[in-house]
């Protein structure tokens, strides 16, 4: 899609019965939940008139072209988007529109995967993972949720065994996820981790 000129990509648009807006769906791998997804570099692509919402377990990133001279970079905004989702069924969003995510996206844009994985406290996180396999789920449920009980039912833990790992937490990362600095802190740490791993489950299809 990236190679093809404007005439080709118009022409393959209209035979695929697409007009106007088009929504670009980036997956790691094709399947059933997505219409005639094709595979482009190391994702599967789809293209869907309109702005439809995906199905709620797929994992995804979208984005929206308004013509189809916008399609190669749309295209590119949809595999960022991937970076960002968390497994179907995970605490944070298997689905995530390039469209909003903001300022977000630049931080998507301007890190590659390497880089993030090379950042001091995205190694920290990969060390103590290793011993405690449930610290992104628990980041990730605090930073979403209003009120800790909120977050400990939605990782189906009780609020007890959800205070003692973010207390254990606080110990390893060196600043609470509990204060507003920690939160602001964890937030970007968990979201450059993601970048981290996002070529993980596209490395483990290709081999």
């Amino acid at each position: 899609m990236g190679l093809a000129g404007a005439g080709d990509r118009r022409d393959a648009v209209k035979r695929l019965g697409l007009t106007g807006e088009v929504t670009v769906i980036a997956i790691a791998s094709p399947g059933p939940l997505v219409p005639h997804p094709t595979r482009v570099g190391r994702h599967a692509v789809a293209l869907v008139a309109g702005t439809p919402v995906p199905p709620p377990d797929l994992r995804a990133g979208t984005a929206i072209a308004q013509e189809s001279a916008h399609l190669p970079t749309t295209l590119e905004r949809a595999r960022l988007a991937l970076r960002l989702t968390d497994r179907v069924n995970g605490p944070g969003p298997s689905l995530v529109a390039y469209d909003n995510l903001g300022a977000l996206a630049v931080l998507a844009k301007r890190t590659t995967p390497p880089e993030a994985a090379a950042i001091a406290e995205v190694r920290r996180l990969d060390r103590i993972l290793g011993t405690r396999p449930w610290v992104i789920d628990t980041l990730q449920a605090e930073l979403d949720h209003a009120s800790p009980r909120r977050a400990a039912t939605g990782l189906h833990v009780h609020h007890s065994t959800l205070q003692e790992r973010l207390v254990w937490l606080a110990t390893q990362l060196g600043y609470s996820v509990t204060k507003p600095g920690g939160r602001q802190r964890a937030a970007v740490a968990v979201l450059l981790w993601r970048i981290a791993h996002s070529e993980d489950e596209l490395a483990d299809d290709d081999g």
